[in-house]
């Protein structure tokens, strides 16, 4: 985001220190570590595990990098939780 209000209001006011913008089908998460990504899913896998705030997490569910890194977005795994008790059931990619 390039808005210096947008930045104000989520009070980052000097915007975020590094933006990664990945577009396309399979994920493009090559940058993360493994221990964070998904073994499986759309694509043979390599989806980010997040939480329930947007946060990246390892594999175990613990958040990645004390909670400073966020994956919003087609980057994502796209569901929190296992079948048939989704805390978060699956967003189609």
């Amino acid at each position: 985001a390039k808005s210096s209000e947008f930045w104000k209001k989520i009070e980052l006011p000097d915007g975020a220190d590094v933006e990664y913008v990945c577009i396309g089908v399979k994920a493009s998460n090559y940058f993360m570590p493994a221990e964070t990504l998904s073994d499986k899913g759309p694509g043979g896998g390599g989806w980010i595990h997040f939480n329930k705030y947007m946060q990246v997490t390892k594999k175990d569910g613990t958040v990645w990098c004390d909670g400073t890194v966020f994956a919003v977005g087609d980057c994502n795994y796209g569901c929190l939780g296992a079948p048939p008790n989704w805390e978060m059931p699956p967003v189609p990619k």
